[in-house]
């Protein structure tokens, strides 16, 4: 068998989406607490990019405000975020579309990976706004691709 040689460095970059907006579905979501004893939920989320797809970890938290919202507002869940009173059944299933950005390990340990920036609207309906208008966020019913 004939092969091109890679890195370390070469092989993470090729399983690394780029940075940029991509459509999502959740796969799965839960209540939990943090490491500090804070509620948050925590999301599976299946990301799309072309023919490929990753799976990202991500948390909601109150401590992380704007990104709690965003994913509730983008996701068609203004009405349950503004009675202050949100939960991980309120995910399952949605989709829309997250800002993806990649997290290097400073220590070296750990490969570079793919993290969830925030929650924003579909790009092509609205690209100047980090979330789009309420009705866009109500289309949620099929993966948006």
């Amino acid at each position: 068998m004939k092969f091109t040689p890679k890195t370390e460095k070469e092989l993470t970059e090729e399983n690394l989406f780029p940075k940029g907006v991509y459509p999502f579905e959740i796969i799965k979501s839960e209540d939990k607490t943090s490491s500090k004893g804070n509620e948050m939920i925590a999301l599976n989320l299946r990301v799309f990019h072309g023919e490929r797809s990753m799976f990202c970890n991500d948390y909601l938290l109150e401590a992380f405000g704007f990104k709690l919202r965003h994913a509730a507002v983008t996701l068609g869940l203004s009405e349950t975020y503004n009675d202050g009173v949100i939960s991980a059944a309120d995910f399952i299933g949605k989709s829309g579309w997250v800002k993806v950005g990649i997290e290097n390990d400073k220590s070296g340990k750990y490969p570079d990976k793919n993290s969830i920036l925030d929650y924003v609207g579909n790009p092509s309906e609205n690209p100047s706004s980090p979330v789009s208008n309420q009705k866009a966020a109500e289309t949620d019913d099929d993966i948006p691709f």
